[in-house]
């Protein structure tokens, strides 16, 4: 379905965002100043929270700068996250086949594409995560399919990037081990 919609849309840049997030007031307004003090940002990412129905907001999320390293274990971007789109377009948007970490997959083939300078992180938090409590999101409800997506997603970019490792899945996030002469021929 994005994918889709982003055959429909114009612009420079393009707004990742979940159907039922809540936005601060001025978050175009950040993006945008954050995109004109560096005009070479391909990515833009910011923190996050979560909110209950009660509009009480919880478990803030204060992310790291860009952190190549950290994204090989957990999508340290997710949620909000703005890319330009001529770099969404080079990259074929959202591949299929990686349901529940199609957003970590995305950033990780972006960042193949851009320096580390050229992903910025905004330290505000823009984006608030609708917690109903019990409510399963996709990823909670199917922690396996998504662990394993996340696992393919982490063992394609180390495979593309020329890096040996062994990908192993865990629930929610993706391990790894360092391979020399212990993985040849896996």
């Amino acid at each position: 379905a994005r994918n889709r919609g982003l055959e429909e849309v114009g612009g420079e840049w393009v707004l990742l965002v979940d159907n039922d997030a809540v936005l601060e007031p001025d978050v175009l307004e950040k993006l945008e100043r954050a995109a004109l003090a560096h005009p070479d940002a391909a990515l833009i990412f910011s923190d996050e929270d979560k909110i209950d129905e009660r509009g009480q907001r919880s478990q803030p999320h204060h992310k790291t700068d860009w952190n190549a390293e950290l994204m090989l274990g957990v999508n340290a971007v997710n949620h909000l996250t703005v890319i330009r789109r001529d770099l969404l377009s080079e990259l074929g948007g959202l591949r299929e086949g990686f349901d529940g970490a199609q957003d970590h997959d995305l950033v990780l083939r972006a960042s193949e594409r851009a320096t580390p300078t050229r992903i910025r992180h905004i330290p505000w938090v823009l984006y608030h995560w609708r917690w109903q409590g019990k409510q399963g999101s996709f990823s909670r409800a199917r922690a396996a399919e998504c662990a394993a997506a996340a696992a393919r997603a982490v063992g394609e970019h180390l495979s593309r990037t020329g890096q040996t490792a062994e990908v192993q899945e865990m629930a929610g996030a993706a391990r790894w081990r360092w391979c020399g002469r212990t993985c040849a021929g896996r």
